[in-house]
């Protein structure tokens, strides 16, 4: 019965060429839904590849990371670091307070 009526309001809308309404998700058929999803994938800007520069620096990060002296870089950085730290300490604070 309401597979019935919603197929109707959609025949109704097509004829009449007024914009679709958004399904109802609780009494609407799957092909309905998985329409509105596609439709609305579809308007969502697809994210750009990043460009060989960044992608380059990226992977220089991460292998980075992976050696054996990314601690020891980070130690010899701590200068520049401990204001992020004191920000991290402040931010932990702030959660206990909650």
């Amino acid at each position: 019965e309401a597979a019935a009526r919603i197929r109707s309001e959609r025949m109704d809308r097509l004829q009449n060429g007024q914009p679709s309404t958004p399904p109802d998700w609780y009494s609407a058929s799957e092909s309905d839904i998985a329409s509105e999803v596609l439709s609305q994938q579809q308007q969502i800007p697809q994210v750009q590849q990043p460009s060989p520069a960044e992608s380059a620096a990226e992977q220089s990060r991460f292998a980075s990371q992976l050696s054996g002296n990314w601690n020891e870089q980070i130690l010899a950085n701590e200068d520049k670091l401990s204001p992020l730290g004191k920000v991290m300490e402040r931010l932990a604070i702030l959660e206990e307070e909650k």
